[in-house]
């Protein structure tokens, strides 16, 4: 077994995350049901999935600008 093994066994249960734009406030929450307008992705994508050219759709910030507000995106990761 890998080392993040235990990682990915203790975070199978974990709910998505939501992340907050640190520039603006926008919020992007994995686990919304409906289409997502602001983003142009399917409803329920992990914001890992997004593509690295994405930008906040508020303020233009880059992914990196996030930041994961429930502390739980590292286990989404690894599903």
């Amino acid at each position: 077994e890998g080392a993040l093994s235990g990682i990915s066994k203790g975070c199978q249960e974990a709910p998505m995350a939501k992340f907050l734009c640190q520039t603006c406030g926008f919020q992007y929450d994995e686990e919304a049901e409906t289409l997502i307008m602001e983003t142009g992705l399917p409803p329920k994508t992990p914001f890992s999935e997004f593509p690295d050219t994405w930008t906040c759709p508020m303020c233009g910030s880059t992914k990196d600008g996030f930041e994961d507000t429930e502390g739980i995106g590292l286990c989404n990761r690894w599903k």
